[in-house]
């Protein structure tokens, strides 16, 4: 399997993180009902992947040579975005659609798969 480079994760991050914001901020207005956790939340859990596309795209475009610095952070931003999402799951568990659910332990999935690529490929720098 081929590895990326530190530039390629921070570009697959941050076109996953505009993905996410779209997925979480224009989809669900329309099919909140079917996903089941509430507006706000899902705003909430939108605008926190806007920062990191703006950090991702920022370390890509103007802080070239030092991408080992702008994985980590962007792991450790990625890290505490899926806890928030855990216990967002957690407290909204009730009002969440097996449509909701299963969107949010696929995201929280390759959000583990990605922050673990970022994190082994910082620490190969």
């Amino acid at each position: 399997m081929k590895t990326l480079s530190a530039r390629q994760l921070l570009f697959v991050d941050g076109i996953g993180a505009v993905v996410s914001a779209v997925m979480l901020g224009l989809v669900p207005p329309h099919f909140q009902r079917h996903i089941g956790m509430p507006i706000t939340e899902l705003y909430l859990l939108a605008s926190l992947p806007i920062a990191f596309a703006v950090i991702d795209f920022y370390w890509l475009l103007f802080r070239k040579g030092n991408e080992r610095a702008g994985l980590l952070l962007i792991a450790f931003a990625n890290m505490a975005y899926s806890l928030l999402s855990m216990l967002l799951v957690i407290v909204n568990f009730e009002l969440l659609t097996a449509l909701g659910l299963s969107y949010f332990v696929i995201e929280l999935l390759l959000l583990a798969a990605l922050v673990a690529f970022e994190l082994k490929t910082a620490e190969a720098k």
